[in-house]
């Protein structure tokens, strides 16, 4: 007999499975592409008219929820907030496909037997078993548990209820697995219906294979559109605006700008001195310990100890298997069991202790980089470098001339060294001047990257040390953590006084900004913990927040963080000043393109190519490739290629994408020919109906008019 426990095991039996055709409705983005809402508290979500069925979204919500609560409890893995949205994503979708694809099916007569349930659960009369059997009742190896099966319809035919948990085996079975098959018939009958009512006609097809297969040879010149020099007045700007704002590709989507300024919660010098301090205290310990890797293991913060591993002084702060410059001495000068430090290494404080040494060849320089790409640009690079040698030799200042002419940015900020870097690391040639050059003396080595002037300072055969390394993280304090929430209210203090000034204000302060955009249908701000996410969207979006409005002080990990609502942009048409960042590039394309038509009348390509700069391209070109040149889709020109002209017409001036073509058509030809388009309307008719179902649920859906509410209750904007 088949067990309570391992009924609810099976991953398929508390979800809905949509199975079949069901599969077809993919509705992902686009349940959550339309908008639509009331003035008070909406509803999640409305079709028709009406709301959605709030009981049945409740009911849903469970079962998805604590289905995938048990299937990542199955996986041995935590259950996230994104497999929570995931779930009542899923619940969502499943009650609005019910909902939309109800009426179809009480509309259309549409209906499922009893007996033709049975057929598909038990796979007689022909039917083919349904793959949500399977699903319901899967064995270990992944295939169908045929005896669990029969076990759970014996206690079902039985009518047996558990007593502990009051599970019906009847109700579940007459309600969930007959119920999911009924739900799996309608919708294959559905999309069956969908998929024979599409039909091609012979000149749909006849037109699709002269798409693909009449080929267009053309010469043409084009004058790329220079955005960058086109400047437009306010009227015309205006006059572009007022014919184009409610244009569809310029239609809004309701969104919120916004900058935020950055307090980071950092440990103070009396954090580190208390970290230092304890280290100290364990330093003697750590001395004496016969057993290094067990102390490491039970005293470090990184559990990592590997006899194996040498260290070098660090070229850069935080790189791998390396300690700090400040104590490069201590290690070359010490002595296997000495312990060295402790010493601070960017956030944490170590102490190590040297269990060996190897030997390595280590180079000391410093340089100034002149790029250079091709033999031209060497030559201007090497008399340049050639000048900066003479200013150096003459003043001694080669960490002024760093600062003025290189252009190695790894290297700048230290005055163009490189200090003590193993051999073999760099470029062969800059590697070998490294080691075989006399010290202290200006050079001149040419690598891939151009000229670089170089002084070799130092040479030394080091001693990488192997260590074990005790580790402790420098954490802010709770005085700390007060003292800068004091700082991040300081600063909003300020901007409350002065929100026009709130950039200026925040660099003046030594804190950073990060600005951004943020869109009602995708409410997300990456790099955040839900909980100021949640708080600073709450905030943006909220109808009663003041434009430039600095919210309190809100904490986000190691942070504070300080968000300025500085745009509100509405669904719809856009407002003139967010149409001037939107439909700028736009406006002053179709003023250019105004311009050089009138640049570009004629009938000679060469003449029109010399008045304007430009030269002649030869391509040749299908309606279905829709491209020009090498320059991208071109729709309206290829458009107008195709609407009848014939061979040797020269165009009038056309405005593209890229900019205004005059084309010349040179040829016209088929790869093909043929009387007989009974195979493009096989391939159309294939593609027409794979894509029939979900099509039709869009369809569905804005004749629905479909409102997706949850994301504006989710942040408080109604």
């Amino acid at each position: 007999m088949i067990t309570i426990g391992k009924i609810r095991e099976k991953s398929g039996l508390l979800i809905i499975v949509i199975g079949g055709a069901l599969l077809l409705f993919i509705l992902g983005e686009a349940v959550r592409s339309m908008g639509g809402f009331g003035p008070s508290v909406p509803p999640r979500g409305e079709a028709y008219g009406k709301p959605l069925d709030e009981a049945k979204l409740n009911e849903y919500t469970e079962l998805f929820v604590s289905n995938s609560q048990r299937n990542a409890m199955q996986q041995g893995r935590e259950f996230t907030e994104q497999d929570q949205q995931q779930a009542e994503d899923a619940a969502y979708n499943e009650v609005l496909r019910l909902t939309l694809l109800g009426r179809e099916f009480e509309a259309l007569g549409i209906a499922v037997s009893d007996a033709e349930i049975d057929a598909f659960i038990f796979g007689t009369d022909g039917a083919k078993q349904s793959e949500s059997i399977m699903r319901f009742f899967p064995s270990v190896d992944g295939g169908f548990d045929e005896q669990g099966f029969n076990d759970f319809l014996a206690q079902a035919e039985q009518n047996v209820v558990d007593p502990q948990s009051g599970f019906s085996y009847k109700e579940f079975y007459d309600e969930q697995i007959r119920g999911q098959i009924r739900n799996e018939r309608e919708a294959d009958k559905y999309v069956a219906l969908l998929q024979y009512g599409t039909y091609v006609t012979t000149f749909e097809a006849e037109q699709d294979f002269l798409a693909e297969n009449e080929v267009l040879s053309v010469s043409f010149v084009l004058k790329n559109f220079d955005v960058a020099e086109a400047e437009l007045t306010d009227e015309q700007f205006n006059a572009f605006y007022k014919q184009w704002k409610d244009h569809p590709k310029y239609k809004q989507k309701d969104a919120r700008e916004y900058v935020y300024a950055i307090v980071d919660i950092l440990p103070s010098e009396e954090d580190k001195k208390n970290v230092m301090t304890l280290m100290q205290a364990r330093k003697a310990d750590f001395e004496n310990t016969s057993n290094d890797s067990t102390y490491v293991l039970t005293n470090s913060d990184y559990k990592f100890f590997n006899r194996s591993t040498p260290y070098s002084v660090a070229a850069f702060e935080g790189a791998p298997n390396s300690y700090p410059q400040s104590v490069d001495n201590e290690f070359q000068n010490g002595s296997i069991g000495q312990v060295v430090g402790p010493y601070v290494n960017g956030d944490r404080v170590e102490m190590a202790k040297i269990l060996g040494f190897q030997s390595e060849k280590q180079s000391w320089v410093r340089h100034i980089l002149i790029s250079a790409k091709d033999d031209a640009g060497f030559e201007r690079a090497q008399r340049k470098a050639d000048s900066i040698i003479a200013v150096i030799q003459k003043n001694n200042n080669f960490a002024e001339m760093v600062t003025l002419f290189s252009e190695d940015p790894g290297s700048i900020s230290n005055g163009g060294e490189y200090k003590w870097f193993p051999e073999g690391q760099m470029v062969p040639e800059f590697n070998d001047y490294s080691f075989g050059a006399p010290l202290n003396k200006l050079g001149i080595v040419k690598t891939t990257y151009g000229i670089h002037i170089v002084e070799v300072l130092g040479r030394r055969d080091a001693r990488k040390p192997y260590l074990a390394i005790v580790t402790k993280d420098v954490n802010p304090s709770e005085e700390t953590i007060l003292n800068i929430e004091m700082e991040a209210r300081d600063l909003w203090l300020a901007l409350e006084e002065n929100p026009n000034d709130f950039d200026s204000t925040v660099i003046k302060m030594n804190f950073t900004i990060q600005p951004g955009t943020v869109y009602l249908e995708n409410p997300s701000i990456y790099g955040m913990t839900p909980s100021a996410q949640s708080q600073i969207l709450n905030f943006l979006f909220k109808p009663t927040t003041p434009l430039m409005s600095v919210n309190d002080p809100i904490r986000d990990g190691n942070r504070f963080l300080l968000v300025q609502l500085t745009g509100v942009i509405e669904e719809g048409a856009p407002d003139l000043e967010v149409a001037k960042k939107v439909m700028d590039i736009d406006a002053k394309k179709k003023y250019l393109a105004e311009v050089y038509a009138k640049e570009m009348t004629g009938k000679d390509l060469q003449a029109i190519a010399d008045k304007v700069g430009s030269f002649i391209q030869n391509f040749e070109i299908t309606f279905k490739q829709g491209t020009m040149g090498v320059g991208g889709v071109e729709n309206i020109v290829v458009g107008g290629l195709f609407s009848g002209l014939k061979k040797g017409a020269i165009t009038i001036p056309i405005a593209g994408n890229q900019g205004v073509f005059v084309v010349r058509i040179d040829d016209i030809k088929k790869r093909l020919e043929t009387d007989d388009y009974s195979a493009q309307r096989e391939n159309l008719q294939r593609a027409n109906t794979q894509n029939v179902s979900s099509k039709a649920f869009m369809a569905l859906m804005k004749y629905a008019d479909h409102k997706d509410n949850r994301n504006r209750i989710r942040v408080g904007a109604y």
